[in-house]
C-alpha cells in the first residue's frame, strides 16, 4: 500500500518556501531488507514574500483529503524556528507532523520532539535513491525542470562556522532540493542509533 511523504523547506521573506510530495511504495523483490521507490507527485515552490499562515492554509486544504490525509509532513524548522512551526501544529492538519532542525553535526537525535538530523544524512539519502533509480520525478510537473537543474548544481559545503547549527541553504535557490531530501530522508529512515533526550 502506498504512502505519501510531504517535504517542505520554509525560507525566510528573500527566500523560496517549498513542498515535495513523495509516493512511497514497497518494490517486491523478496529480500530479507525491502526497499521501497519514490514517486515525486506534486512540487511547488512559492512565490518570495509568501506568509507563512497562507503556506498553512494551502497545505491544509490538499492534505484534507485522501490520498494525503494521515501522511506525514516532515516541516524544516531550521531558519524560521519554534513559532512557525507552532502555526503548522495550530493548524490541525490530518498528518503527522515531524519538525526538523538540520544541523553540521555527524549523529541523528531527537530532542524535545524535533529531529537533529546532519545535512550530509539528508542530502546523501537523495543521491542512493537517484544512483539506485529509485526516485521517479513526473516531467508533467511544472517545477521538475527547476528541481532537476536544483539537483545539477547543488554542492554539499561544510558549516562556515564551528556550530551544529547553521542555515542549510547553499544558495537561495535549494528550496525545492531540500524538501525532496526531507522526503526521502523519512521514507527511508530505519532503525538506527539516535541519541535520545526527554
Amino acid at each position: 500500500m502506498a504512502e505519501f511523504i510531504l517535504g517542505v523547506s520554509l525560507g525566510q521573506a528573500s527566500e523560496f518556501s517549498a513542498i515535495c510530495v513523495l509516493e512511497q511504495s514497497a518494490i517486491e523483490s523478496g529480500e530479507e531488507r525491502p526497499r521501497n521507490r519514490y514517486g515525486c507527485r506534486f512540487l511547488k515552490r512559492w512565490p518570495l514574500g509568501t506568509t507563512y499562515p497562507t503556506i498553512v492554509s494551502e497545505i491544509s486544504k490538499w492534505v484534507g483529503n485522501p490520498p494525503l490525509r494521515d501522511g506525514r509532513l516532515i516541516l524544516d524548522g531550521t531558519v524560521v524556528g519554534r513559532p512557525v512551526v507552532d502555526l503548522f501544529r495550530k493548524g490541525n492538519l490530518p498528518v503527522k507532523l515531524e519538525p526538523v532542525t538540520i544541523t553540521g553535526g555527524q549523529v541523528e537525535a531527537l530532542i524535545h520532539g524535533w529531529y537533529q538530523l546532519p545535512k550530509h544524512i539528508l542530502i546523501s539519502g537523495v543521491q542512493v535513491l537517484l544512483q539506485e533509480r529509485r526516485l521517479q520525478f513526473a516531467r508533467s510537473l511544472p517545477e521538475t525542470h527547476t528541481l532537476v537543474k536544483e539537483l545539477h548544481n547543488y554542492r554539499l559545503d561544510p558549516p562556515k562556522v564551528a556550530t551544529d547549527f547553521y542555515d542549510p541553504r547553499q544558495r537561495q535557490n535549494d528550496d525545492l532540493v531540500l524538501a525532496l531530501a526531507l522526503a526521502c530522508w523519512w521514507g527511508e529512515r530505519r532503525k538506527r542509533e539516535m541519541t535520545w533526550w526527554v
